[in-house]
């Protein structure tokens, strides 16, 4: 998990348990917005276009690096090899949606355009997933003040 990092917010590392080859490196956006379409393809198609560019395989390289660095015994310059030259990144987009996005078809008016985003047949690539509450702002400051009263009883 990487917070307030521009490109992405963290990445999934999948491998084959008989060999440890690297099944999918998932790169994941976290988005909590009030305006999630305009998120979306104002900034995270953007952002997965860089990256499936080549634009942005510098900070990829330095994530699963860091990540690969907690695992004993575990290749690291082939993993980065894989992540980088094999068909193996994946993309998901977590976000907030309103009472206008929460529905099927409001599910698919937002996620419009993913495939242009992050071309190829293989939808696996791309998985969306969003989370609704009604007055969110509201919800996540009680949920802060909840957090800060278990703190102060430390």
């Amino acid at each position: 998990m990487i917070w307030a990092h521009k490109g992405f917010d963290g990445v999934h590392l999948r491998f084959d348990a008989l060999d440890g080859t690297v099944l999918a490196a998932t790169i994941c956006e976290d988005k909590a917005t009030v305006h999630p379409t305009q998120t979306i393809r104002g900034d995270v198609w953007p952002d997965f276009q860089r990256i499936e560019s080549g634009d942005r395989e510098h900070l990829l390289v330095s994530e699963v690096s860091t990540l690969l660095a907690t695992v004993p015994d575990i290749d690291t310059d082939q993993i980065i090899k894989t992540t980088l030259w094999e068909p193996v990144r994946h993309y998901r987009i977590a976000i907030t949606v309103g009472e206008k996005e929460h529905s099927d078809i409001g599910r698919q008016r937002l996620f419009a355009g993913y495939e242009n985003a992050v071309k190829g047949p293989n939808v696996a690539r791309r998985r969306a997933e969003t989370f609704y509450q009604q007055e969110l702002r509201s919800w996540l400051c009680h949920i802060a003040h909840l957090a800060v009263a278990a703190l102060e009883d430390l």
